[in-house]
């Protein structure tokens, strides 16, 4: 045999081999890929199962409506946030002219703090309902949130 082929045999053989590594390299660490994916898909479950339940503990945004005077009604901020109220809506719809806001909006309430609103009431027509529509201070999304007065 002529020592260039056997010289290119030799070679060829070691490149095949590391050829042959290379793929077994590959395969070993798209295994470790892959079970590390499926663990951080597995972590990610975990955080949005302990995000949602974190929110379920959290008491609401605003506590129930409480008469504060002859005719206020107050909600508190027990966020633990700063809130800002964009609108609010009266139920039925014919009571709106009845609730007077204290406020222009939008208007920010302090945590801790109360939002008054003044609510007059006929015999033949009464509010029932208040929904304030609110973002934290800082945040673009909008909540609503009912409550009856």
């Amino acid at each position: 045999m002529d020592p260039s082929t056997t010289a290119t045999a030799v070679i060829s053989l070691l490149a095949a081999g590391v050829a042959v590594w290379s793929v077994i390299v590959a395969h070993r660490a798209n295994g470790r890929a892959d079970e590390a994916n499926i663990a951080s898909a597995e972590a990610n479950r975990i955080a949005k199962e302990s995000l949602e339940a974190q929110r379920q503990a959290l008491p609401p945004a605003w506590s129930p409506a409480m008469e504060t005077g002859k005719n206020t009604v107050s909600f508190q901020n027990q966020s633990g946030r700063h809130i800002v109220v964009d609108r609010v809506e009266v139920e039925p719809d014919e009571a709106a002219d009845l609730v007077r806001l204290q406020t222009s909006l939008p208007t920010r309430i302090e945590y801790g703090d109360l939002y008054e609103l003044m609510v007059l009431r006929t015999m033949q027509l009464s509010p029932d309902l208040v929904a304030l529509t609110w973002h934290f201070e800082g945040e673009e999304t909008q909540e609503r949130t009912e409550r009856r007065i």
